[in-house]
């Protein structure tokens, strides 16, 4: 699809590349189709066995606890007692994330998916409810969930994000998705959602990025992140990949893999990644 103008509140969905010559503003513009759709899921299933992971690492740690073993001893269902006590206090992530996946993964939708997708979703509905209640009994159930998380997410991440791309030269209000990359050639970003299976470009004479969030499977590049105002900025892209900006303003988050630093203060000369021991690095 090529747009020799602007494109304003308007819904474009393509199979292909997206080309706007001028702006988007107020609109939702996808490309890539059902590609777009798993890259989304598979960035909430990379999550999603983190968490369950830590989980169960906390879980055996208590088991060891001289104090907790003997509470444990005479406690009926006592893992699955820890493990609501978990999620309800250090891990309610995993009841966000299982919400989210509830929410892109639902009854339309589900028959759509790749069979290892399903086959962790029927378990994880019966097992994690939206209220926040879990039904996991034990360690094993929370190994199971974790093991069928990771077989679904390794079935995605294979699938090709690659061959359809988003070009703009500016993007105000807007919901942009791409199985590829995203690039912006002129202004910048302001108050949007950019989501991409390769990298996320912000060049051009400004190549600014003023609030919302940019997620990525590639490198993400930008000359200034965040604004003096301190709106609020979240960039995340995976382990292995780099963030690059001139000038990260404070109060803008950036995030590789589960490692997180909000910014407090501006800082200038960023290049965010994790090193070989899988520290997060930001120069």
């Amino acid at each position: 699809v090529k747009v020799a103008g602007n494109v304003t509140q308007a819904l474009i969905e393509a199979d292909g590349s997206v080309e706007v010559a001028k702006n988007i503003i107020g609109s939702r513009v996808t490309a890539g189709g059902v590609s777009t759709y798993y890259q989304e899921v598979s960035f909430y299933l990379f999550r999603l066995k983190e968490l369950l992971d830590r989980v169960g690492k906390a879980v055996s740690q208590l088991r060891e606890d001289e104090a907790c073993k003997a509470c444990m001893e005479k406690e009926e269902h006592s893992e699955r007692i820890i493990i609501q006590l978990l999620l309800d206090s250090k891990y309610h992530d995993i009841i966000e994330v299982a919400k989210i996946l509830y929410h892109k993964v639902d009854e339309k939708t589900l028959e759509k998916t790749v069979p290892e997708l399903r086959e962790l979703l029927a378990g994880l509905r019966q097992k994690i409810k939206p209220t926040g209640l879990s039904r996991i009994e034990n360690m094993e159930e929370l190994s199971i969930l974790s093991s069928q998380t990771e077989k679904a997410y390794e079935i995605i991440k294979k699938m090709d994000y690659s061959n359809a791309h988003v070009e703009a030269a500016y993007i105000q209000n807007s919901e942009i998705k791409a199985g590829g990359n995203i690039v912006v050639t002129r202004r910048g970003v302001y108050n949007s959602l950019l989501l991409a299976g390769g990298n996320i470009i912000l060049k051009g004479e400004l190549g600014i990025f003023r609030g919302g969030v940019i997620q990525a499977r590639g490198d993400i590049f930008a000359k200034e992140l965040g604004s003096p105002g301190w709106t609020r900025v979240v960039v995340q892209t995976k382990p292995g990949r780099t963030i690059t900006a001139q000038k990260v303003y404070a109060n803008t988050v950036l995030k590789i893999g589960d490692l997180a630093y909000k910014f407090e203060d501006d800082d200038s000369g960023i290049r965010a990644r994790l090193d070989s021991s899988g520290k997060l690095l930001l120069h």
